[in-house]
């Protein structure tokens, strides 16, 4: 298990790497982001810079996972489904 809080974004449109790999196994400190774009849209893709600014925003020693409340729910999606899904895979 991680002892540093860890975040895995990914995209299931990705085209380069397959997003089964990317899913991370649940853990207190470790969260996985799906994001809808390209692998090199990742780098422009506003969702993925909203949750990048989000994670290094956190205090040191405070991290806690992506809230995903309003209108968050529908640009991030299901990782609990997702990993489900993976392990069938």
């Amino acid at each position: 298990p991680p002892q540093l809080p860890m975040t895995s974004i990914f995209s299931r449109s990705d085209g380069v790497v397959a997003w089964q790999a990317s899913v991370m196994d649940e853990h207190p400190l470790a969260e996985n982001i799906e994001v809808s774009t390209s692998h090199t849209g990742m780098a422009l893709a506003p969702a993925v810079l909203h949750a990048i600014g989000d994670r290094l925003a956190q205090p040191e020693g405070q991290w806690k996972p992506l809230q995903r409340d309003g209108l968050l729910q529908w640009i991030y999606g299901d990782t609990q489904h997702l990993r489900e899904v993976a392990a069938t895979a």
